[in-house]
């Protein structure tokens, strides 16, 4: 439900404005009359926020501006954006799997070419660079991804995130926000590298250090760079 306001008409007739300078109040009387307003306006008001605010509803009551990288008409609330990035990471996965589709090609040309080793180094040489090119179109959608994240935890966090509860669009479970962003975070990186695996893979600070890894390669793509 939409979150409602104190109006003129909740206060009216409310606390002691329009008494007589000597109100014919017993002292009970005068003391209900002082908290009347906080007890019979301002607290059930209050209350019934807190509860719209806690409700899984309430994310489609509060608004927001839309990130950069959401092309979407109707994301107009936190929950309708919320939505719209779950339609991108869909869109973001559909092109990691034509990127797999694409190397898995790539290398059954590269096998049936062994025989001719001209033909082969053409192939894999074509191969690579399809490959880079649908790494950069990912790259870049991740970027952006990130900067819609980033923008929209900036513009919503101090709001809403201690109150607002909603459906994780990732994983259908009714989670706190910041939860649902992490999650979202966590499913665009392609090939993240677990701590078991780095602990298995048994590297020297020098053989580490062979490989020039960023930061941001070694979070989306460290199980590929190092694990081979």
């Amino acid at each position: 439900m939409a979150f409602g306001k104190i109006t003129s008409d909740d206060t009216q007739n409310k606390g002691v404005i329009g008494l007589p300078d000597t109100p014919n109040l017993s002292t009970a009387g005068m003391q209900e009359k002082l908290d009347e307003l906080a007890l019979d306006v301002i607290i059930p008001k209050f209350n019934a926020l807190i509860t719209a605010l806690g409700a899984v509803t309430a994310a489609a009551n509060v608004g927001a501006v839309i990130p950069s990288g959401i092309s979407s008409a109707t994301a107009k609330n936190v929950q309708s954006v919320l939505e719209a990035m779950g339609k991108l990471i869909a869109n973001i996965q559909k092109l990691v799997d034509s990127a797999n589709a694409t190397a898995g090609n790539a290398l059954t040309k590269a096998n049936s070419a062994n025989d001719n080793a001209s033909t082969a180094l053409q192939t894999a040489n074509a191969a690579v660079q399809t490959a880079n090119t649908a790494v950069s179109k990912i790259d870049g959608v991740v970027a952006e991804t990130e900067q819609a994240i980033d923008d929209f935890m900036a513009e919503t966090e101090q709001t809403i995130i201690g109150y607002a509860f909603m459906v994780d669009p990732i994983t259908g479970k009714y989670l706190p926000i910041n939860q649902i962003v992490e999650n979202l975070y966590d499913s665009v990186r392609p090939a993240p590298l677990t701590a078991d695996q780095y602990r298995a893979l048994q590297l020297t600070a020098n053989q580490y250090a062979s490989y020039q890894i960023t930061a941001h390669d070694y979070a989306y793509y460290g199980a590929n760079i190092l694990g081979k």
